[in-house]
């Protein structure tokens, strides 16, 4: 979820963008989300997300998806895509 259409639009831009820079992109699923450490990285703040979050640090973005986790109360239908790679401020 989005705080606003604008935040989601940005973050489907994002995707877009980093799938298509991304040397790599890794998935995962599940309790492997919980264990990632997003304390080095920036939050993208356009992006403007209730339960799903995008970080950044040069060379990594992190794309984390909660929504139906929440909505259903299971923690294995989180998500996360991490985009490593020629991944750069400038287009944030």
């Amino acid at each position: 979820m989005h705080r606003s259409i604008d935040g989601w639009v940005e973050a489907l831009a994002l995707a877009y963008a980093a799938m298509d820079v991304a040397d790599t992109v890794t998935r995962l699923t599940g309790s492997a989300v919980g264990q990632l450490d997003l304390t080095a990285m920036q939050p993208v703040a356009e992006v403007g997300g209730i339960t799903n979050g995008r970080w950044y640090q040069p060379g990594l973005l992190a794309a984390v998806y909660s929504d139906e986790s929440e909505l259903f109360a299971r923690s294995a239908y989180r998500t996360a895509y991490l985009y490593a790679g020629n991944i750069d401020e400038q287009w944030l």
